[in-house]
């Protein structure tokens, strides 16, 4: 029964080539080991599998693919985080027309539950959260540094305790610098806010398909809005403008992490 399920006969005319061969024979070796031993030959299978769409015999890995697909030759295979099933069908898909067309609706759905279960696991929400943690710390350290507020208590020492004196038109720096400390505190709201959400995004949706890169794009924005206020910051409050860039910086280390787990 055994070397029924692992047969796949080739049509005539099609030979097979060193790594269908190689495929086959590992297939064989994990069916007949030990379950301490299948788990680093299953590694080793789903590799060779992956490389199925990449060899120039198109017609072979074709055949050996619906062979194993067909007879399940392929079940309690691979790994416990990656079976062989789902590698074989990624194959298939990757080799596209007409074995793409032939995959059952149930593998195509096993497909999908793996990469998703993959993608989730693979997000680095730990790490986000450390990073945005030391940005926003760092951020609030260099506002205070910044001494929001120096413009207004400079000015209001001009106040001699008799009455108010002249005091002369503020310069337009001295404007601009006042609506730049006007708005320090809230842009930093909006960042934490942003990134409060972009974490729970993160931790919420970053499971399903496409979810990991969905969020590393709103970490994108977070850190383009950042940067682009510390542009005008930094000339005129350079402390200011550092904690800004700081929490820029942040985001867009976490828009990195998921980008390099995104699929």
């Amino acid at each position: 029964m055994e070397r029924q399920r692992t047969a796949v006969f080739h049509p005539e005319g099609v030979a097979e080539t060193p790594l269908t061969e190689r495929i086959h024979a590992l297939v064989l070796r994990a069916r007949a080991a030990l379950p301490e031993e299948r788990e680093a030959l299953g590694k080793d299978l789903n590799a060779l599998l992956a490389q199925l769409p990449k060899q120039a015999e198109r017609e072979s890995a074709v055949t050996l693919l619906r062979g194993y697909l067909e007879n399940g030759a392929l079940e309690g295979l691979g790994t416990s985080s990656h079976p062989a099933d789902v590698a074989a069908t990624q194959a298939a898909l990757d080799l596209g027309y007409p074995i793409a067309l032939e995959i059952s609706p149930e593998r195509l759905d096993a497909l999908r539950e793996w990469e998703g279960a993959a993608e989730s696991s693979g997000i680095p929400w730990m790490a986000i959260m450390v990073v945005s943690f030391v940005a926003f710390i760092t951020q609030i350290a260099c506002t205070t540094l910044a001494d929001v507020g120096a413009l207004q208590t400079r000015q209001l020492a001009m106040y001699p305790f008799g009455g108010p004196i002249g005091i002369e038109e503020p310069s337009g720096l001295e404007v601009f610098r006042s609506f730049l400390e006007e708005w320090a505190y809230p842009v930093v709201g909006i960042q934490f806010a942003a990134g409060v959400f972009n974490f729970l995004f993160t931790t919420t949706f970053g499971r399903l398909r496409g979810g990991a890169k969905g969020a590393s794009y709103l970490y994108l924005a977070l850190a383009a809005f950042g940067a682009g206020v510390a542009v005008f910051q930094l000339p005129v409050i350079n402390w200011l403008g550092l904690g800004t860039l700081t929490s820029a910086v942040g985001a867009y280390v976490s828009a990195r992490l998921l980008k390099s787990k995104s699929r």
